[in-house]
């Protein structure tokens, strides 16, 4: 969709990614995504590299830069050019150590089978093993919706926008 285009290349603007960085690759993403979108074809791809946090100084960083979600320790992230009408950007969060943390002690936990009363009546039996399984979906349901919004936040298009919900 045009408008969505628009709204992803305002995003590179607003984090600087709009711009040329030769230790990245040869272009922006701003000029590929407008080049793409000038061909009759797709099937291209381009490496957007390491999303670190600004200011993040640990070690000598090339990359891009970007307010990433708290639980977040790095991205690395790419953009498809499906068609020259569609592009597709994956990104994958690099999760820091509070993470697995938490991951661990949620099925490190003891638990004991309880009975959970029901609205319309009768009781469902919460055994150790489905309690854990519970939590463990929480907390990668809460990273995944940390995700979702800071996609609709920072590189608004198509599927983060809620439309196909």
């Amino acid at each position: 969709m045009p408008s969505q285009v628009s709204q992803l290349l305002h995003g590179f603007e607003k984090l600087g990614w709009n711009t040329d960085d030769i230790a990245i690759s040869q272009r922006s993403p701003t000029q590929w995504i407008q080049s793409f979108r000038k061909t009759a074809y797709g099937g291209g791809w381009f490496n957007l590299g390491p999303i670190y946090r600004p200011g993040d100084n640990r070690f000598f960083r090339i990359g891009r830069t970007a307010p990433l979600p708290p639980e977040t320790e790095y991205a690395l992230a790419t953009m498809y050019s499906l068609t020259s009408s569609i592009t597709c950007i994956v990104m994958g969060f690099i999760l820091d150590n509070q993470y697995s943390v938490r991951l661990n002690e949620s099925l490190k936990r003891k638990r004991q089978t309880f009975l959970d009363p029901l609205a319309g009546g009768g009781y469902r039996i919460l055994d150790p093993a489905s309690q854990k399984t519970a939590y463990i979906r929480a907390i990668r349901t809460e990273v995944r919706e940390s995700a979702t919004n800071w996609f609709r936040k920072h590189l608004p298009g198509v599927f983060a926008s809620g439309l196909e919900d």
